[in-house]
């Protein structure tokens, strides 16, 4: 399948996005609350050991009215991840560790020619708060 609009008439345009379109500083706000209280279940149940977590997983089947949706949300999570889902996986090793780090190389030239990393920077911007 081909990437972008099919239809030649409708190339170039971009979508128009109106301020009342966006949601308001309340709304974001309940959004990130729901979220926090989402990865406070997940980071809970993830630490318990798998006879800990099966025995929960028995309780849940058992008596579901004891358990809110976000509780079902977390387990459906860790499964998911226990489970062999790559994405799920390393999407939370990411958030727990932060990602692998990578070796960069920065080279910059300026208007003389001079060719510069950013170790260089770094290292002229070190010497002039030595000298200030």
């Amino acid at each position: 399948m081909a990437k972008g609009n099919p239809n030649p008439n409708m190339s170039g345009l971009k979508p128009i996005r109106k301020p009342e379109d966006q949601p308001t500083p309340e709304q974001k706000k309940a959004g990130w609350a729901k979220r926090q209280k989402l990865w406070y279940w997940i980071e809970r149940y993830q630490k318990l050991s798998y006879y800990e977590f099966s025995s929960l997983e028995k309780q849940i089947r058992k008596n579901p009215k004891d358990f809110n949706m976000f509780q079902f949300a977390a387990i459906r999570y860790v499964l998911k991840m226990s489970n062999g889902d790559n994405k799920i996986l390393f999407d939370n090793l990411d958030r727990a560790e932060g990602k692998a780090m990578q070796k960069t190389h920065l080279e910059v030239e300026d208007k003389t020619g001079t060719k510069q990393t950013l170790k260089d920077i770094k290292d002229a911007l070190e010497k002039a708060k030595k000298t200030d």
